[in-house]
Formats: C-alpha cells, structure tokens, sequence
C-alpha cells in the first residue's frame, strides 16, 4: 500500500519547465496531485489558493528566489514541508543554508528519482501517536 494514498498535494518550484514535468510525473505516478510554479513568487500564490503538503523548491531562480520562498513558507505556512534543491557549483554551502531558513530537507542536482520520493515520502508520511491510559 502507498504510503501518501491519500492523495497529498505536492508543489514543484522551478525555472527549469523539464525539471517540473520530470517531478510532476513521479509525484502524479505515486498518486499524489502536483502542480509546477517557475518562480516563489507564482508558488506563493498557488499556496494561498491550494492545499498544499509539500513544496520542492529550487535556490536559483529569478524573480523570488528559493531561499525568499522557504523563509515566506515558514512564516505564511508553517504546516507546509520543505524540500530544497540546487544545481549551483559548491550548493552544498547553498544546501546548509537552506535548512538554516527553514526547509525540512535538500536535494544536490542531478538527483535520482529514487532520492526525491525517498525525501517526500520520509517528509509526508503520516505521524502516529500512541497513546497510553493515564494512571
């Protein structure tokens, strides 16, 4: 059984349209609704309007950056898990820094299919509580 079957919203940000039709499959094929935004700005607004459970971000991108939009997600809507990801040379400074503003995970470009549903599914699975009987 799919873990996220019930139908999670994921949000895919990125000025690369082929880096948004390539996660938007995977997520569309493991039966959650994606939608794409190419900038922070277009994400922001889609997050006003939407539901959403997960936002994969990238850090380099005009307009409001990555690094804009993870720390406006947190403030705006801090139920909403973060992934960012970058393809910049030495991103692994990009990558600290990212999670020091807030996002719940990072991904380096190129990344596997395997490794950003592996992220999403840790990020999204639901959390149980177990509850025991008071003295």
């Amino acid at each position: 059984m799919d873990l996220l079957a019930n139908r999670r919203t994921v949000l895919i940000v990125d000025d690369e349209s082929v880096i948004c039709e390539l996660l938007s499959c995977l997520f569309e094929a493991h039966d959650c609704t994606a939608f794409t935004a190419k900038d922070g700005n277009a994400g922001l607004r889609i997050c006003g309007t939407r539901s959403v459970d997960l936002v994969i971000t990238d850090l380099s991108m005009p307009d409001k950056d990555g690094f804009e939009l993870v720390r406006a997600l947190r403030s705006e809507f801090p139920a909403i898990k973060i992934i960012a990801m970058s393809g910049m040379l030495r991103s692994e400074g990009f990558l600290k820094a990212a999670l020091a503003f807030g996002a719940h995970d990072t991904l380096a470009k190129p990344f596997t299919l395997i490794s950003v549903w592996s992220s999403a599914e840790a990020l999204l699975r639901p959390t149980s509580c177990l509850v025991g009987s008071l003295p």
